[in-house]
């Protein structure tokens, strides 16, 4: 069975899928609090699918591009369980989770979105464009859902290999004096 996690979006979302495709799933509205989210997500469909984690062989997340510390909360998760329970893991983009033959735009910051076409890398866009699937502009209708995994094949990494996916600069401010370390004597 695989543990698909999605973080990236203020829609937190989980999905079992077993040898015949999904088995459980949960989704909950978690702004600034998917740490939370997702363990009782995970925990509420683990019940449903009458499972343990420990009987989960493949932990998958959601590497973004989305929010900074939502995707880090999600990588960090799969990471953890992928570690203390011997299994690999594996990531897969926001952008598929969305929908992985449309186009899709994901918000970046306010008035800048990254716009994935299929088969083409993603590009800044001022504005979505008409049809575009994704969220975060009026008349939006796609947040990343860890059920549409299914959908997508992901590579086996090892915990250490699993990096989020950072397709633009961090809007953090850069202090303008670097902090220069001395070495003590």
């Amino acid at each position: 069975m695989t543990l698909v996690v999605s973080t990236s979006s203020p829609w937190v979302s989980v999905a079992l899928i077993g040898p015949h495709g999904l088995t459980a799933h949960g989704r909950a509205e978690a702004h600034r609090a998917a740490s939370g989210a997702v363990v009782e997500l995970v925990q509420g469909a683990l019940d449903r699918a009458g499972a343990r984690l420990e009987s989960i062989r493949l932990f998958v997340a959601d590497v973004g591009p989305g929010s900074f510390s939502g995707v880090k909360v999600g990588v960090t998760m799969v990471k953890s369980w992928g570690l203390a329970l011997g299994s690999p893991v594996g990531g897969v983009s926001a952008f598929d989770l969305v929908d992985p033959q449309e186009s899709v735009a994901l918000p970046v910051r306010k008035g800048l979105w990254l716009l994935r076409t299929p088969g083409q890398e993603p590009v800044p866009v001022a504005e979505p464009p008409s049809g575009a699937r994704g969220y975060g502009w009026e008349g939006a209708d796609g947040f990343p859902d860890a059920a549409r995994a299914a959908l997508t094949m992901t590579r086996q990494l090892s915990p250490s290999e699993l990096v989020p996916a950072y397709l633009s600069e961090p809007s953090i401010s850069v202090p303008k004096v670097p902090h220069i370390v001395r070495e003590t004597p």
